[in-house]
């Protein structure tokens, strides 16, 4: 028998024995009102849990093992990085550097320094850490020098007395590239989802959170026709961002943006003003600030124009 048909007839045994061993194998689906979730124990010793509530959409995977009576799902997180950036070269931008940031108004604690060398006190908050309105889309030309680096921070530091260092993210671009796309990965902050559970009569329950014994869901076996090899691009390893973005600019053009890699990250003490940031409310702003901030109206990419033909719908007038 070749080296390969062994190994495959080996694991295809040790998935079949384990199968016939667990009783936790199955789907299980734990909707209700408004919220749907389902979880899928596989053979092999892998899980799927998917969720839906609202706006929020959650795929979740990774491996599941039996201790006792209970088993233990792990989610199998890849490690990534919470700024995500893309770069591209602008003609339209006469002079500076543009820096986009996108989404960013729930993260009053991001901090930027676009030093060409590492300054602890040049850091800068984007938004103040109490402000209360933003924008989708926040805008930074840096016309006042060259920027050949540029450092990202999430800090809790707001005075120079404090000593808690936190992370801080360097990135290089390409010296020709002058407009960057900034995005905030909130999942990378987010640790490994863990729970434990357990079967009583057929139903599943859930221990999390200092919760036992909650009900999850009844276990269904699985199709007769299931094909393990149908669910294994959900166990790929990887970070999922793609090497380009296509968008399209505000004259409505279609650009390409390409992945920017942090060149490191190290730990430090910041210094914050906590009462000075890049995209303060209109009313707070500075009269002139160093560098040229916009803050646009419209959400940016600006939506698709109107085809040729289509009548706007519009409010019928009442009639007095």
């Amino acid at each position: 028998m070749k080296k390969e048909s062994l190994v495959c007839f080996l694991l295809i045994l040790t998935i079949n024995t384990y199968a016939q061993k667990s009783n936790f194998i199955g789907r299980y689906n734990g909707s209700k009102p408004e919220l749907a979730q389902e979880l899928l124990l596989l053979p092999d010793g892998h899980f799927i849990f998917s969720l839906s509530y609202g706006a929020v959409d959650k795929l979740i995977s990774g491996q599941w093992t039996v201790n006792g009576d209970k088993i233990r799902l792990l989610e199998k997180k890849v490690a990534m990085e919470p700024f995500i950036v893309y770069g591209r070269h602008s003609n339209t931008l006469k002079k500076g550097k543009l820096f986009i940031f996108k989404e960013y108004a729930q993260n009053t604690s991001v901090v930027f320094s676009f030093t060409d060398t590492f300054d602890p006190g040049s850091f800068k908050l984007l938004h103040l850490q109490d402000q209360t309105t933003f924008s989708h889309t926040d805008q930074l030309n840096v016309i006042s020098k060259p920027v050949t680096t540029f450092f990202l921070s999430k800090s809790a530091n707001m005075s120079s007395e404090l000593n808690d260092k936190v992370k801080v993210y360097e990135i290089t671009p390409a010296s020709e590239w002058n407009e960057f796309m900034l995005f905030y990965n909130g999942e990378a902050e987010i640790p490994a989802f863990t729970i434990e559970a357990s079967l009583k009569d057929s139903t599943l329950m859930i221990e999390a959170d200092g919760r036992k014994g909650v009900s999850f869901g009844r276990r269904e076996e699985l199709p007769a026709n299931f094909n393990i090899d149908n669910y294994k691009d959900y166990f790929k390893t990887g970070t999922g961002l793609p090497d380009t973005l296509v968008r399209r600019d505000s004259l409505g053009n279609q650009v390409t943006y390409h992945l920017v890699k942090s060149k490191g990250m190290f730990d430090s003490v910041l210094i914050i003003k906590e009462d000075d940031a890049y995209f303060k409310p209109e009313s707070d702003a500075d009269v002139t600030p160093v560098d040229h901030v916009v803050t646009p109206t419209a959400v940016w990419p600006p939506a698709p124009p109107v085809i040729s033909g289509t009548k706007a719908k519009g409010k019928k007038q009442r009639k007095n």
